[in-house]
C-alpha cells in the first residue's frame, strides 16, 4: 500500500511529537544532574517543527472547509474537532513558556496530552484512508443508456477536482439522491460543459455519489 504526501507528513508529525515527549522526559527525568543545553535546544527545535507542520495541516483543513463546506459525518467532524483542540493547547503551551512562567509545571502534562491527541488524529486518518481504499472497488452504473463498471475512487476525484471548478460542493454532498437522480443531474452538468466531463467521468461520479460517501 503506497502512502501519499499527506500521509507521510502525518507520520513525520507524529514522529516529531514522540521525539518532543522523549526529549522532555530526558530533560525532566535527570534529577541528579542538570540537562545539557543541547537537549534543551533539541526539544525546542522539535517543538518548532511540530508546530510549523501543524500549521500546514490547519491551513489545509480550513482551505478544504472554505472550498467544500464544513466537515460532514461524525468521523470527519471529530477529526476536525481534535485538530482545533491541538491548536488551543499549543497556544496555551506557548503562552506559558513565553509569558506565564509560573505555570511551567503544567507544560509536561500539556506536552503528553498533545502527543496523545496527535496519535489519535493520525490513527483516525489512517483508519479513514483504509476505509477509502476499501471503497475503491467498481460497481455497476448506468449513464445515458449505457451500463458499465464505475470506479468509486475515480468518481470521488471527478467530484472534487472537476465538479468543484464550477460550483460549491455543499449542495452535492448534503443532499442524498439515488442513482437515477444523479444521472439526470450529471447530464445537465455535462451538457453545460461537455469538454470538462466525459461520459466515463459521469459514470464514475455516479458510482461514487450513489454510495452516499462522506467527503
Amino acid at each position: 500500500m503506497t502512502l501519499d504526501r499527506w500521509a507521510w507528513f502525518s507520520l513525520f508529525w507524529l514522529a516529531l511529537g514522540l521525539v518532543a515527549v522523549l526529549t522532555m522526559a530526558e530533560i525532566l527525568g535527570r534529577a541528579k544532574s542538570s540537562p545539557s543545553a543541547g537537549k534543551k535546544h533539541a526539544h525546542r527545535v522539535v517543538g518548532y517543527g511540530f508546530t510549523g507542520l501543524y500549521l500546514v495541516f490547519l491551513a489545509g483543513m480550513f482551505g478544504r472547509m472554505n472550498r467544500f463546506g464544513p466537515p460532514q459525518g461524525l468521523w470527519i467532524g471529530l477529526h476536525a474537532y481534535l485538530g482545533v483542540v491541538v491548536c488551543a493547547l499549543l497556544l496555551v503551551k506557548i503562552l506559558i513558556a513565553r509569558r506565564y512562567r509560573k505555570y511551567m509545571s503544567a507544560l509536561p502534562s500539556i506536552g503528553v496530552f498533545l502527543f496523545v491527541l496527535t496519535f489519535a488524529i493520525v490513527a483516525m486518518s489512517g483508519v479513514w484512508r483504509l476505509g477509502a481504499r476499501a471503497t475503491s472497488a467498481t460497481i455497476s452504473a448506468t449513464y445515458r443508456g449505457r451500463s458499465s463498471q464505475g470506479s468509486i475512487a475515480l468518481g470521488r476525484k471527478v467530484v472534487y477536482l472537476k465538479c468543484s471548478r464550477c460550483h460549491d460542493l455543499r449542495p452535492v454532498l448534503l443532499f442524498a439522491r439515488d442513482a437515477q437522480d444523479w444521472q439526470r443531474y450529471l447530464r445537465r452538468m455535462q451538457d453545460k460543459d461537455p469538454y470538462l466531463l466525459t461520459d466515463e467521468d459521469c459514470m464514475n461520479a455516479i458510482a461514487y455519489l450513489s454510495q452516499g460517501l462522506s467527503p
